[in-house]
Formats: C-alpha cells, sequence, structure tokens
C-alpha cells in the first residue's frame, strides 16, 4: 500500500474483472483503456457503463449509490447480505427504494444493452431484508485508484 514501483505511475488505475465463470483478473491500464465488459463499475467517477456507453441520470438515478453497493456485493457473490451490513445509503434501509431507484433501473438498461441480467436478488421484509448477487454471465469490472 503507497509503496509503487518505477513501472507503475502514481495515479494508476486498476480493473478488476470478473468474469463469467466468477474469476477476478486484476488488469493494471491508462485511465482511458479497458478490457471488455458488460458492466462497468468507475469507483473514480462513480458512473456505469454498459457495453462501452456510459448511463445517464435518466437511466440509473443514482450512479454513485449503484457503484457503491454493487462494488461492496462483487466482493460477496453468492452470499446473503442483510441491508444493515451494506455500505450505508438511503436506498439500503428500505427494500422498495433499493429496489425502485437501484436494482430495476439498472436491470432495464443491463437487459436492453446486452440481453443478459443483472441476478441480484431481494428477499425479506420491508426494512429488514437480504441482497444476493450471482451475476451469471454477467462480466463485470470495477475501476479503482491503484493504492
Amino acid at each position: 500500500r503507497g509503496v509503487f514501483s518505477t513501472y507503475v505511475r502514481r495515479g494508476s488505475l486498476q480493473m478488476i474483472v470478473r468474469g463469467p465463470q466468477g474469476r477476478e483478473e486484476p488488469i493494471v491500464r491508462g485511465a482511458d483503456s479497458h478490457p471488455a465488459v458488460d458492466l462497468l463499475l468507475d469507483a473514480v467517477s462513480g458512473r456505469v457503463c454498459i457495453h462501452g456507453h456510459a448511463c445517464t441520470s435518466k437511466d440509473l438515478p443514482s450512479q454513485k449509490a449503484t457503484v457503491e453497493l454493487l462494488a461492496f456485493l462483487l466482493d460477496h457473490i453468492g452470499e446473503a447480505i442483510l441491508n444493515d451490513q451494506l455500505p450505508a445509503s438511503l436506498y439500503t434501509k428500505y427494500r422498495n427504494e433499493l429496489q425502485g431507484k437501484i436494482i430495476s433501473p439498472l436491470n432495464a438498461v443491463l437487459k436492453r444493452r446486452t440481453k443478459k441480467e443483472l441476478g441480484l436478488k431481494i428477499h425479506g421484509k420491508l426494512t429488514s431484508f437480504y441482497v444476493t448477487w450471482n451475476p451469471g454471465k454477467l462480466k463485470v469490472g470495477i475501476l479503482r485508484p491503484l493504492r
């Protein structure tokens, strides 16, 4: 952490790709190049791209909250996570808010652009619910600053 090789510039970005088989492939590249992914979570800018096209605020009302949530769930693939354990956001307190502001809009854009499902499931009560993410055939990348 904080120690860089002479071969890696300070300020470089790290992209971790989780393919359909669920394996991670760390990649370090310049800021404007990345391998093809179905869903790109840009944790640097808080933006979401699907098939290389940036989502608009009309597509996804809260991209920053979407990135925070999916970045967390990407580290917990297949696990049922209680909403109290999710990153703090107004959207994680109430099941209907999460479904209506993040999951349904993202799933709609994904289906339209990739013909693939998000694979995110919610079950439980209004204020006490579990979220499970199984991306299936979805290829997901997350772009973060290299630490």
